[in-house]
């Protein structure tokens, strides 16, 4: 059937849930940050944190269509708000403890792996394309498992735009794939930036829907209801 498979990841493979409202996570991070002469109160430092964030997507709104931020350079502004300077390793590991404080559950979708190594066993082609934070995605990508799998990976933070825009489906294909685009498929769980993404790019989908929303309205080659990976795997893989 198809030769280059390009999944999502969170919602798709990945079943997680955070919380960065949670004050308990910001309590934590504060003193984290103090340990760097950074002072701020748990309250001051949620507020700057989602400011940075916004303003840092205003300005990507300049270049892209559909900025992504980069949530380390987020860290590197709450250390200048403060007149203090974080490196990159410094500031990815803030974020990363950001990241643990305020994640619920973090565990792989039912069939994620004997999908993806079906795929791999096949000599098939894998690819990541997510709406993402390199720091994050990654280590957890690793800590589940599922890392060795693929064979090229874009994430939004490293490009600073997101699906659905074309900008990094641009990325994708000029880092990684080269066959014509009828050999591809998009695998993901997000109508607005899985689906519409690939299908604008003219590229074939399949539309997992995770939250039994319905697939009677989608519009995709394929359709899985209650984001089953086995059949979806089973209508990808013959």
């Amino acid at each position: 059937m198809y030769k280059n498979y390009i999944f999502d990841l969170y919602g798709t493979l990945i079943d997680i849930e955070t919380n960065e409202y949670d004050m308990d996570a910001w309590n934590k991070l504060a003193v984290s940050l103090s340990f760097y002469n950074v002072t701020y109160t748990p309250d001051q430092l949620k507020e700057a944190y989602f400011a940075c964030c916004e303003l840092q997507m205003r300005n990507g709104k300049k270049a892209h269509p559909f900025p992504e931020i980069d949530v380390v350079d987020i860290f590197v502004m709450l250390f200048k708000n403060k007149g203090k300077t974080a490196t990159r390793a410094l500031a990815t590991h803030l974020a990363q403890e950001l990241r643990a404080f305020t994640t619920q559950k973090l565990k792989l979708r039912d069939g994620a792996i004997k999908f993806l190594a079906e795929l791999r066993r096949k000599k098939k082609k894998v690819y990541l394309l997510s709406n993402a934070q390199k720091c994050y995605a990654l280590p957890e990508m690793r800590r589940l498992g599922i890392l060795k799998y693929f064979n090229g990976i874009v994430i939004s933070s490293e490009c600073q735009c997101t699906k659905p825009g074309k900008e990094i489906f641009d990325v994708l294909f000029s880092q990684y794939i080269t066959d014509d685009k009828r050999t591809c498929i998009m695998i993901g769980n997000d109508l607005d930036s899985d689906i519409a993404g690939a299908t604008a790019y003219h590229i074939d989908a399949l539309y997992l829907d995770v939250e039994n929303k319905g697939t009677g309205n989608v519009k995709c080659k394929y359709k899985v209801s209650d984001g089953n990976l086995d059949e979806a795997r089973k209508l990808l893989i013959r």
